[in-house]
């Protein structure tokens, strides 16, 4: 639904105008753009309200519009983006996009906070050694054998059903009793562990090997702003149960019809290579194309991140003109 809200913002613009008589822009807000902040709200029959933003059988995602400065909505053409931890205004190519005369718009998700990594530690001393990545006891250290990378997927799948099991359980208990809209909040640990990290050689691609987007991936993986650190029993079916989630880009991307651009970063510290590749293989259409930036990270950091983030920009741009015709 809030992508009918981002169309009717595209078309119409946004409800209030900003003030463009203030003496600095809010923070987040590149240089030369304007940033209006609005609300995308849809309704759904519930009793309580599990997110921070509405109430009731109202649900509330925050949303900015970044443009440049003094452009009006004649631009029909919107780049929509969302990010499963929130912090949009941050992102380099949001901000590069609006400075380069696009209308961006970028959603936070109902459930900001976590992202999935597949192992989930409910207790920090409840590992197996022989699969904890950061131990030095551990007799599998990189390279890894091949056998061994096969256990340690199969065990984070494992592990996040165990997970999915006690919450279903949790759920089935309150509703015995009669709670239905009762919750829980659980606290994840363990969520930064993966052997790409590690081993270079496993998905191989430019990235620092040892390293990840939040810094050393042991202190990450059990740190306090570590990902999928915070979750409640309903936003762990919705969001990240391996069975259950409803987020599913592969899935999605399967019934894609419209032209599609991905962009891969070959030193990216957070998606590798293997990520970008299978989302463009399974768009069913040739209306598709991919590129690659050689060297550039996640975020578009290091040395050369303006030059990558430029380039990711002018792929952007040149997509759109083609395309679109602008």
């Amino acid at each position: 639904m809030w992508i009918d809200e981002a169309r009717r913002l595209r078309d119409n613009g946004p409800v209030s105008e900003p003030n463009h008589d203030r003496s600095a822009p809010p923070p987040g807000t590149p240089p030369g753009c304007e940033r209006v902040a609005y609300v995308v709200v849809h309704r759904e029959d519930a009793a309580f309200s599990d997110t921070y933003g509405g109430g009731g059988d109202v649900i509330g995602l925050d949303c900015h519009l970044v443009r440049p400065a003094g452009s009006v909505a004649e631009d029909r053409t919107a780049l929509i983006f969302m990010h499963p931890t929130g912090g949009g205004m941050y992102l380099p190519i949001v901000s590069g996009l609006a400075r380069a005369g696009h209308h961006v718009i970028w959603a936070n998700s109902r459930y900001r906070g976590s992202d999935s990594a597949l192992i989930m530690e409910k207790v920090v001393s409840d590992r197996d050694p022989e699969l904890n990545l950061y131990d030095p006891a551990n007799p599998n250290q990189p390279p890894y054998r091949a056998d061994y990378v096969t256990r340690f997927r199969e065990a984070q799948v494992a592990r996040n059903r165990r997970i999915t099991d006690w919450v279903l359980a949790q759920l089935g208990a309150l509703r015995a009793e009669g709670r239905h809209n009762e919750e829980r909040a659980f606290i994840v640990n363990g969520t930064m562990a993966d052997p790409r990290w590690l081993d270079p050689a496993i998905d191989p691609s430019d990235r620092r090997p040892g390293w990840c987007y939040l810094g050393d991936p042991r202190i990450v993986n059990d740190g306090p702003v570590g990902l999928a650190r915070f979750s409640t029993l309903r936003s762990w079916l919705s969001q990240w149960s391996f069975d259950h989630a409803r987020g599913d880009a592969l899935g999605a991307a399967a019934g894609v019809s419209v032209p599609v651009l991905v962009v891969g970063n070959t030193a990216d510290d957070a998606c590798t290579p293997s990520h970008t590749n299978r989302l463009f293989e399974v768009i069913p259409h040739d209306r598709k194309r991919i590129h690659q930036i050689v060297g550039a990270t996640h975020y578009y950091t290091g040395p050369d991140g303006r030059a990558h983030l430029q380039e990711a920009i002018r792929t952007v741009d040149e997509f759109l003109a083609d395309e679109l015709g602008h």
